[in-house]
């Protein structure tokens, strides 16, 4: 059966349920690796460095820095 982008997330939204066996969970898990991924390099960047540019790769926008 043929999925349409975001089908699991609507599942999702209405409580299930979603199988981890179907194919339209292969997208949830790809977003899951990729969230993962990009946190695990904010989380190791060295203290001279700046983690924001994986946070707006995450969030998929731009962030506002702060100064204090």
């Amino acid at each position: 059966m043929e999925y349409k982008k975001g089908y699991v997330y609507e599942l999702m939204d209405q409580g299930g349920p979603a199988s981890t066996k179907e194919e339209y969970f292969k997208e949830a898990v790809d977003e899951m690796l990729r969230a993962r991924t990009l946190c695990f390099k904010a989380n190791n960047v060295s203290p001279d460095d700046s983690y924001i540019k994986y946070l707006e790769e995450l969030f998929s926008r731009k962030l506002m820095m702060l100064e204090f």
